[in-house]
């Protein structure tokens, strides 16, 4: 089971997205489900029971087998469970995707999910259906869109952004729930490794804002100062803030701030870190920036 679970780390949100549509023994899997964390590299928070379906992991075994990894047929043919979604309902299953905003980056990262669910073998239109949940960059209708989404009935719901996956953790407790393209939510103080929510699994960010300032360094030399305009009702930006304070503060560079809450407050705002004197200017992974 180690090496098993040591594979499947390097599977990430491939194998958390295209797993949780099989979800089909929730009931029996609850009574046995197991809450775990597990570190790489930077924390991520992956509950046990959406690593395993019934006591076979859902990885890539054809991917396993090129790497010299034999397996027993009964092993084999328990796992091709998930490769037939639709047999154990009846019907395809379905794919929930919530997103805060339309943005060029998070439509990319909509279709990372595709792409993941097609690499691990799941046919759109035939063994899925995905529908696509947005609440056009107002952080308060996440709440009505996530009850929108959970009406729907999904066998598992993803989360694009945050904002998007904090909102689920406190709504949605009954279906899967899958997130991506978000910050850590036990740096972010959600909850700890012992507290991680039954229902959640997915994968997170962490810039590396000292290599971001460094690298800024080499193409402006002599730097001594750099600004951000940030949302401060987003967790995630400030979350980047305070790291990039620290950051700055290692390197003896001064940091401009400035908040902002609608896209009408950008302009002023930058012009306002332009007046400050700011040497450059960072783009964070606020949703409202973006």
């Amino acid at each position: 089971m180690n090496t098993i679970r040591q594979l499947w780390l390097g599977l990430v949100l491939i194998v958390a997205a295209s797993m949780v549509l099989l979800v089909s023994d929730w009931g029996r899997r609850e009574k046995n489900a197991r809450t775990a964390a597990t570190t790489v590299g930077v924390e991520k928070a992956v509950p046990e029971r959406l690593v395993v379906t019934g006591d076979v992991s859902a990885l890539d075994f054809a991917e396993a087998k090129r790497a010299g990894m034999e397996y027993p047929l009964a092993t084999l043919l328990q796992a091709d469970r998930y490769l037939n979604v639709r047999e154990l309902r009846g019907r395809l299953a379905r794919v929930a995707l919530v997103n805060l905003i339309y943005a060029r980056s998070l439509e990319l990262g909509e279709a990372g999910v595709r792409r993941g669910l097609l690499e691990a073998g799941l046919v759109e239109g035939e063994d899925f259906t995905l529908r696509k949940f947005n609440a056009q960059g107002d952080i308060a209708q996440l709440p009505a869109l996530l009850d929108a989404a959970a009406n729907w009935h999904p066998d598992v719901l993803v989360t694009v952004t945050t904002p998007a996956m904090i909102a689920a953790v406190n709504r949605i407790k009954d279906i899967p729930v899958v997130f991506t393209i978000a910050s850590s939510p036990i740096a972010l103080g959600i909850f700890t490794k012992e507290t991680v929510p039954a229902n959640l699994t997915g994968v997170h960010d962490e810039p590396a804002l000292g290599d971001l300032l460094d690298m800024a360094r080499r193409h402006v030399p002599g730097l001594k100062s750099v600004g951000i305009a940030y949302d401060a009702s987003q967790a995630n930006s400030v979350l980047t803030v305070t790291q990039l304070r620290a950051e700055c503060a290692k390197r003896n560079l001064v940091l401009h701030e400035v908040t902002v809450s609608s896209m009408t407050d950008l302009g002023p705002a930058v012009q306002s870190l332009v007046q400050r004197g700011m040497g450059a200017l960072i783009v964070s992974t606020d949703n409202l920036i973006n």
